[in-house]
């Protein structure tokens, strides 16, 4: 108070000093605003750049560090700086060692492009006199074709003579650089580039590459190892990151540009240090081992009881990309109160490249919102009085959410909550984990059915559960007039049959017509028909839904291309055991409806589905699963299995859970124990090639 009286007299008394004062205190004014702002807005990223070169027009030194962070779990967060740099090329003398994958993958035009693109390349670099080129190649083995030399028409021959055949081993080929390398002189203006080229995972001597890279990296400090994924989509993979320092893409129409641009040889940083400053008032590092680099060295220290991490990476080569991730803990007393929390207080980045040295501070930070809202839509269909509707609720991110008790509507069936959010993690069939939004749960009810006899009695049907199958089945639609020629199975909510209906059977397990499947013409003219599953208000499947959809190889849904399950309730299966067994014409399949926490054995339940080729099983929440003998066995065609979600801690008997002919597609799990147990049924079997990645 006495400040502003102070200031107050101040004004009256130095008439010429209003508007130096009137702006003074606007610029206060303006201030306390922002900071509202920023203090109420949730923010997930920022980007600093260069000031002197624009990483935005890729000017060459010039980078780029965006600043991003999420909650990880109840009251922790992980902040991540990832910085990235546009090349700057020294313009010396070069000598580019190509490592190039020909496995068998690779035989055909995969490799033909490699090698009319690899001569491309030769022929320009020879352009220049005194650059040098040696060629390695490996499969099951590796060979060094050719050492350092500037013989441009041998090499080009070697190149013509290149041809597919084996596995794929990044080890023997790291090993044979290092060969190459042995008898080397480091000149001060020459630079040393190893490209190395594949489209496939390592399966051979593997992991041993990832120490042979990190050996070569100390041994020969100056090397540039850029790594090229072949024809392996547009997402770097990690065998690819674990041996190379730069990472590119390829596919037959590119590579010709990414071969150009990975041999440029980049001028480094004299210096790259990156000082952050966490925000202390609401969150701290527990200690030094909560921070992870991809490079460079990092020290935790306190400056003015703040917390300061100083990222320093030496020898940083411009055209590279580096991370830091740093584990933060809010403090307890905002668990809980739904604030908005910036993580940091701000950064200082040092570089000099060249005669280039610029130094960047910046006070963006992301803010962190703690609590989002739960909303309970009633969803009330139309003339019902609604009571016991939930209110709207504020969590914190990472609470454990139990779904409220259900509502009441006269005339009307509650048939449960669902989630109207897309991207929810379910714990289980009661309970799900309090994302980083807001989130809508919207009730589903169907009307009381009641049903007049022949004599006037009124009928209420019972729960709509279908009934259960035998392994050798050929009643209703199971049977050979049918099951052969139908492409598509769709479930409904009602038991309506149309006027189009070929036939039609009760399917429900108390014979009462609560469960309704009928047969009509698929529209194609080849014959083949449409299943149609119906129940009222949904079908509830059967405790023993095994062989629902399977088959074998004289009576199986041979044709079966489209599958909608959507009106399936499988809360109460506990047996899937050849749920979908010979449905070999099935590419693909949606079961992100399926509710699986009661289910104790899967045994076979895709066996022979060989045309299956992305599975997304993330839905599937499995705490009392058993068994899973068989479960993908001959399913010889997976690209992508997702099993995110999967608990395998009770399982005893998982022989020959997978058995394929070929393919080596990728498994997502939910964690390393899990990715631990997916490994040792692989190795089981002699399964290598395949890629098991916890998702991130």
């Amino acid at each position: 108070m006495k400040r502003i009286r102070k200031i107050k007299n101040l004004i009256l008394s130095h008439k010429k000093q209003t508007i130096i004062y009137s702006l003074f205190i606007l610029t206060i004014i303006i201030s306390a605003m922002t900071y509202a702002f920023a203090a109420n807005t949730s923010v997930k990223s920022i980007i600093i750049t260069s000031k002197n070169t624009s990483y935005e027009n890729n000017e060459p030194g010039s980078w780029q560090l965006t600043k991003s962070a999420e909650w990880t779990n109840l009251g922790e967060a992980t902040i991540t700086l990832d910085v990235d740099t546009a090349l700057l090329d020294s313009g010396n003398k070069k000598d580019i060692i190509f490592v190039l994958d020909i496995s068998g993958s690779m035989i055909g035009s995969k490799l033909d492009r490699v090698k009319q693109d690899t001569k491309e390349l030769l022929e320009s670099l020879f352009l220049t006199e005194g650059n040098r080129a040696a060629l390695i190649t490996f499969e099951s083995k590796s060979k060094i074709v050719s050492n350092l030399t500037s013989d441009k028409d041998t090499l080009l021959s070697q190149v013509d003579a290149l041809a597919g055949i084996g596995g794929t081993n990044y080890y023997q080929a790291l090993i044979n650089v290092d060969n190459i390398l042995k008898t080397y002189t480091k000149e001060e203006n020459r630079d040393l580039v190893v490209l190395f080229l594949t489209d496939g995972y390592p399966n051979v001597d593997t992991p041993n590459q990832i120490a042979q890279y990190e050996y070569l990296k100390s041994k020969y400090p100056y090397i540039t190892i850029n790594g090229i994924q072949y024809e392996m989509g547009d997402t770097i993979l990690d065998p690819i990151k674990q041996v190379s320092n730069s990472q590119y893409f390829a596919d037959t129409k590119t590579l010709n540009n990414v071969l150009f641009e990975a041999s440029l040889g980049p001028v480094p940083y004299d210096e790259f240090q990156i000082v952050d400053y966490i925000d202390n008032d609401y969150f701290d590092i527990e200690n030094e081992t909560d921070i992870t680099v991809s490079e460079g060295e990092v020290k935790l220290e306190k400056e003015n009881g703040k917390q300061k991490v100083t990222w320093t990476i030496p020898r940083f080569f411009s055209g590279r990309s580096a991370k830091l991730t740093i584990k933060v803990n809010l403090k307890k007393q905002y668990i809980g109160q739904g604030g908005i929390y910036p993580t940091n207080e701000r950064e200082e980045i040092t570089s000099q490249i060249e005669n280039n040295r610029e130094n960047v501070t910046s006070t963006q930070t992301p803010a962190l919102s703690e609590g989002y809202h739960v909303i309970y839509d009633a969803n009330a269909p139309s003339g019902c009085t609604l009571s016991n509707v939930p209110e709207t609720q504020l969590y914190s991110v990472y609470d454990t959410i139990s779904f409220a008790e259900a509502p009441s509507c006269s005339g009307y069936e509650f048939k449960g909550w669902e989630i109207a959010t897309d991207g929810i993690t379910k714990v289980n069939e009661d309970y799900f984990i309090m994302p980083e939004s807001d989130v809508t749960i919207r009730a589903k009810w169907s009307k009381i059915e009641l049903a007049k006899s022949m004599d006037g009695t009124v009928h209420e049907y019972g729960p709509p559960i279908m009934k259960s199958y035998s392994e050798n089945t050929t009643e209703d639609y199971h049977n050979r007039s049918y099951k052969t020629k139908i492409t598509s199975i769709v479930t409904k909510d009602n038991i309506d049959i149309p006027t189009t209906a070929i036939e039609s059977w009760d399917v429900s397990q108390a014979g009462d017509g609560s469960v309704v499947a009928y047969i009509e013409d698929d529209g194609s003219g080849n014959g083949t028909y449409q299943l149609t599953l119906g129940g009222l208000g949904g079908i509830i499947a059967n405790e023993d839904s095994s062989n629902l959809f399977g088959g074998n190889w004289n009576n199986r849904f041979s044709r079966l291309t489209s599958i909608d399950l959507s009106y399936l309730d499988t809360s109460n299966v506990t047996n899937m055991t050849y749920m979908f067994n010979y449905c070999d014409a099935l590419e693909e399949i949606d079961l992100t409806s399926f509710k699986t926490t009661k289910v104790t054995n899967m045994t076979g339940m895709f066996t022979n589905c060989t045309g299956l080729h992305n599975v997304d099983l993330s839905s599937f929440y499995t705490p009392n699963l058993q068994v899973v003998t068989g479960m993908f066995y001959n399913a010889n065609n997976l690209v992508v299995l997702d099993m995110s979600n999967f608990s395998f801690n009770r399982v005893t008997a998982s022989i020959n859970m997978f058995m394929f002919q070929n393919g080596s597609p990728t498994i997502i799990v939910r964690d390393s124990s899990a990715k631990s147990f997916i490994e040792a049924r692989l190795s089981e079997v002699s399964i290598f090639g395949v890629n098991v990645v916890i998702k991130s």
